[in-house]
C-alpha cells in the first residue's frame, strides 16, 4: 500500500457500470509493480488482448469461499505463469473476452501474477475486483440501477467493496486516498454503503432511494483450504 497514490472505487459508473475498482501508482518512475495472489485460489479464466498497442493480461480467480476476483491490465506476467498459459489465444485491441482453463490452476497466496501494470509509460495502474458470487449485492432487485447499468451481468451484480476485505488499516488508506468522487450521485460507489449525497448534475426523475446499498457482506475466507 506504500506505493499506492489514488483509488479506483469499485462500483462506479466509468463510462459504463464497472463492480472493479483498482489501484494507482502515480509516483513509480516505470511500471514495475509486482502483483501477488491474496489468498490461494484457482485462476479459473483468462484473455490476452491489447490496448494502446500494448499487452494487457486479464485473469479471474475463485477463492474456496465463495467469492471471485480479477486483476486486468497486468503489463508483464511472470515467466513461470505464462509458460503455464502459453495456449491462452492472443486477442486483438479491446478484446478482452476470457478462456476458461481446464482444468483450472491452482495458485498459493502470495504466487507472483504480474511484473508490470497498466500502460506504459506513465499510466501505472492495476484493476481489481472482488465478487461474492453466493448472491447478488444489494442493489441488483432496483428496476432503476438494472435499467442504467445492466451491461455488466456475469460479475456486475455481484461486486463488493473490496476496501471492506483489505487487511489491517489498508482499507482505510484507500478511503482516504484521492478518487474522483466520494459517494456524489451518479457517481455512487458500492463502498458508499448506502451513505451518499444528492448531484444536481443526475438529472431529473432519479431519487437517491432508489440508489440505496446495503452494508458490506463479510466472509471470512483464511479459514478455508485447498478444494
Amino acid at each position: 500500500m506504500s506505493i499506492v497514490t489514488s483509488a479506483l472505487w469499485p462500483g462506479q459508473q466509468r463510462g459504463a457500470y464497472v463492480a472493479h475498482g483498482g489501484f494507482r501508482f502515480d509516483n513509480n518512475v516505470d511500471n514495475n509493480v509486482i502483483v501477488r495472489v491474496p489468498i490461494g485460489s484457482h485462476l479459473v479464466q483468462a484473455a490476452n488482448y491489447e490496448e494502446s498497442g500494448q499487452a494487457q493480461y486479464l485473469r479471474f480467480f475463485t477463492a474456496p469461499c465463495g467469492f471471485f476476483y480479477r486483476f486486468d491490465h497486468v503489463l508483464e506476467v511472470s515467466s513461470e505463469l505464462a509458460e503455464a498459459l502459453k495456449d491462452i489465444p492472443a486477442a486483438g485491441a479491446g478484446d478482452s473476452r476470457t478462456t476458461y482453463l481446464d482444468p483450472p490452476l491452482w495458485l498459493e497466496q502470495g504466487y507472483i501474477v504480474g511484473t508490470a501494470v497498466g500502460i506504459s509509460p506513465t499510466n501505472i495502474f492495476v484493476d481489481f475486483g472482488l465478487y461474492d458470487v453466493r448472491q447478488p449485492n444489494n442493489v441488483v432487485p432496483d428496476p432503476a440501477w438494472a435499467e442504467l447499468f445492466a451491461g455488466d451481468k456475469k460479475f456486475g451484480h455481484y461486486g463488493v467493496c473490496f476496501f471492506d476485505y483489505l487487511p489491517g488499516t489498508d482499507g482505510e488508506i484507500m478511503r482516504s486516498l484521492p478518487t474522483r468522487s466520494r459517494c456524489w450521485l451518479p457517481d455512487v460507489s458500492i463502498c458508499c454503503g448506502g451513505r451518499y449525497y444528492w448531484s444536481s448534475s443526475f438529472g431529473a426523475g432519479y431519487r437517491s432511494s432508489r440508489f440505496r446499498l446495503g452494508a458490506p457482506q463479510h466472509k471470512d475466507c483464511s479459514q478455508h483450504q485447498k478444494q
